[in-house]
């Protein structure tokens, strides 16, 4: 991908960063037992996340890495989950990314957040009346 900017060109770099640390970690410890491809595509949108995966559908892709973008993450589950592709990803999750046999998330799930920042705002600090402004799509 060409260089990003914009508000999450820290965090895109930060990942990568994190990433090829990763791989330079696993590849010194375990040499040639271990054959690790890396490859950065965009992936926030529906059309080229799509496109990404079936690409890597094709390459045979095993594990898919995903960031904190799920309007680009949601779409291709069904394409992952049928073809046995290991996803995971950073973002807090709606409902549709939960209990999925080969979809995983480092975050919690938008429900369990949302019941835990109740929990705290009735018990700590005694309110009693809320509003819930939300999007209404299935990224929430």
């Amino acid at each position: 991908l060409p260089a990003a900017d914009g508000d999450l060109a820290a965090t895109r770099q930060t990942m990568i960063n994190g990433v090829e640390l990763a791989k330079h970690d696993l590849e010194t410890r375990y040499g040639n037992k271990i054959n690790l491809k890396i490859d950065f595509q965009n992936g926030c949108f529906l059309n080229d996340s799509v496109t990404a995966v079936e690409k890597f559908i094709w390459d045979g892709v095993s594990i898919i890495g995903g960031s904190f973008c799920l309007f680009g993450y949601i779409p291709i589950l069904p394409m992952t989950e049928a073809n046995k592709i290991i996803t995971f990803n950073t973002a807090a999750n709606p409902d549709i990314t939960l209990n999925l046999e080969y979809a995983f998330s480092i975050n919690l799930s938008v429900k369990d957040e949302a019941h835990a920042l109740a929990q705290f705002a009735f018990h700590n600090l005694g309110k009693r009346n809320a509003v819930f402004l939300f999007m209404d799509t299935p990224c929430g």
